[in-house]
């Protein structure tokens, strides 16, 4: 069995060139790591949604370091998306009750909700002393 791992690392600005290069080069990754197209989909919404999330909200506007890990297992992919931002209170089960209308949707986590309807498993874990990681699971 045959194991990708890729890790890429940037202190970015909230710069709309300087996030949309960190997104494309994490993009390119994800085109050589899987020949898949409908999970190169997925994990490229989830890149765009979650790198954003760490500037706009981790970081309230603010630079900050954004980590992308990927790693492709046999017949799935691991993607990892954290910050050391200012974190934010994520409950589970918000994600488990699917809304009946948009009037039941929050104004904000519309990113981590589509990811969810997306993937196969999404977690989201509180990081010591502060910040966020996202991991997500997609079959390959």
């Amino acid at each position: 069995m045959q194991v990708l791992d890729y890790h890429i690392e940037a202190d970015l600005h909230y710069n709309e060139e300087e996030i949309d290069n960190f997104i494309s080069h994490c993009e390119d990754i994800i085109n050589n790591a899987t020949q898949n197209k409908n999970t190169a989909f997925k994990l490229k919404i989830a890149v765009h949604e979650l790198v954003v999330n760490c500037v706009e909200h981790g970081y309230q506007k603010r630079s900050g370091k954004v980590v992308f890990s990927l790693k492709k297992l046999e017949g799935k992919v691991l993607l990892e998306i954290s910050d050391q931002g200012k974190g934010f209170s994520f409950n589970a089960t918000q994600f488990e009750n699917k809304p009946n209308s948009l009037d039941e949707i929050q104004a904000r986590g519309w990113g981590l909700l589509i990811i969810n309807r997306l993937v196969e498993k999404m977690d989201v874990q509180a990081l010591e002393p502060i910040g966020t990681k996202v991991s997500i699971v997609v079959p390959d």
